[in-house]
């Protein structure tokens, strides 16, 4: 639903979804987006010490890109609570997170209301996605993000049929999510850049993804959508992610 209204979206525009915190469309335009724009359309609220608080979705349209490396912005808060949970989604668009060694960029979900890191009570958590476009974090540490796995699982790259997602760390050898033709994509072991909360001044390294533990019905589900030609098996590429 939204996918098909942000084609229509040619200036920034703040959409109100059923069911959901509202969410600032960002099309494509001359220049990249970054937090004052975000700031400026009421999503983001500044906070003292180069803090600030994401309180709505933000969607990058095609060919748009959110460019969020700046020195006034050193920890980024989304907003993740039962009442609802503000996430930053790019379709064909481009992510750019980054900070400095000296200084790595935060990115954590907090719940307003308990005033702590946001838990995964069941009702969903902020998480950042990329879908067939390109999305690095240099610099970047995260933390209490995503729900479930793979596309809101944290910080995940998704690739579309014929149109893989890129990124990663710079500096590594680029990140690279399979589209939907990979046959065997949902059954390897993939390497991807992890952040990591040490006070290391590189906070993203490579590491491999390995399968969360899931319930027996989980765990069917999952065997269908392994299998092409079974029921349950995904129309949509197998994700890298970022935990």
């Amino acid at each position: 639903m939204l996918l098909h209204a942000a084609v229509r979206i040619f200036q920034p525009e703040v959409l109100p979804v059923r069911g959901s915190l509202p969410t600032l469309v960002l099309p494509a335009g001359p220049h990249p987006y970054t937090a004052a724009d975000l700031a400026q359309y009421g999503a983001l609220v500044r906070l003292k010490h180069h803090a600030a608080l994401l309180i709505d979705n933000v969607f990058v349209s095609t060919n748009a890109t959110l460019d969020l490396a700046s020195p006034e912005l050193h920890v980024l808060y989304l907003d993740s609570s039962t009442d609802g949970f503000a996430s930053i989604e790019a379709w064909n668009g481009n992510l750019e997170f980054a900070g400095t060694q000296a200084e790595p960029m935060t990115i954590t979900g907090w719940d307003r209301i308990a005033k702590t890191p946001a838990s995964d009570r069941g009702f969903g958590r902020s998480y950042i996605r990329e879908v067939g476009g390109k999305m690095t974090l240099t610099n970047v540490r995260t933390s209490s993000l995503g729900f479930w796995s793979g596309r809101t699982g944290g910080v995940a790259w998704t690739g579309l049929t014929g149109h893989p997602s890129t990124g990663g760390r710079p500096g590594r050898r680029s990140a690279t999510a399979p589209t939907a033709r990979s046959s065997t994509a949902a059954r390897t072991l993939l390497s991807l850049p992890t952040c990591s909360s040490s006070t290391s001044s590189t906070a993203c390294t490579s590491t491999a993804i390995r399968p969360a533990r899931r319930s027996r019905s989980a765990r069917r589900r999952e065997t269908a959508q392994r299998v092409p030609g079974r029921p349950g098996h995904p129309e949509h590429g197998a994700e890298r992610r970022c935990l």
